[in-house]
């Protein structure tokens, strides 16, 4: 395997809080969900200047209990404007991609009994359509739907333990839905 990897240029770069999520793009910006301190970030950059479009940050108590980093463990997820994010300590949050404000939150310990296992919540949410659909896992619910625009409960499988995988999309001719690892 050779690389040229002399040849690529950085455009531009940022320093970034602690985490394992993965920038992910839309448009002309670049997402990152990470910590800095005791506050989870979600920040939009601008593609080409590496310029803060906008911040949404929130408190966060999350603590890992084997040295690892406190930072988010999953990737974002982002479609007809929307964001939303899953952080270890099992809050989920909408945000407008243009501007960065809140358009709903869960709290899927309160809500769902979601517990925090070995190293966090770590499922990165999947956008499939108008839902929202991760799995919490706990006394309440194993995978479960939201709206993407209210955030409101669509459906939840039966009471399942916590898992790190995320769920995935699967095709099969005409027929679409989504798997997971329970």
């Amino acid at each position: 395997f050779a690389s040229d990897h002399n040849k690529i240029k950085t455009r531009w770069e940022v320093p970034v809080g602690t985490g394992w999520s993965s920038p992910v793009k839309m448009n002309q910006k670049v997402f990152l969900h990470d910590r800095i301190k005791d506050k989870e970030n979600l920040t939009a950059y601008n593609i080409d200047s590496g310029k803060i479009v906008w911040k949404f940050s929130f408190n966060s108590s999350y603590r890992d209990d084997f040295g690892m980093e406190n930072g988010p463990r999953s990737t974002p997820s982002i479609s007809q404007g929307i964001i939303v994010s899953h952080s270890p300590n099992g809050l989920l949050h909408a945000v407008n991609t243009q501007n960065g404000k809140l358009r709903w939150k869960k709290d899927l310990f309160t809500e769902f009994g979601s517990p925090k296992g070995f190293f966090g919540r770590c499922s990165s949410p999947l956008i499939f359509g108008d839902k929202v659909i991760l799995d919490a896992g706990g006394e309440n619910a194993g995978i479960i739907a939201f709206s993407l625009f209210t955030g409101k409960t669509i459906w939840k499988s039966k009471k399942y333990g916590s898992d790190y995988a995320s769920v995935v999309p699967l095709k099969i001719s005409d027929l679409e839905m989504v798997v997971a690892f329970m």
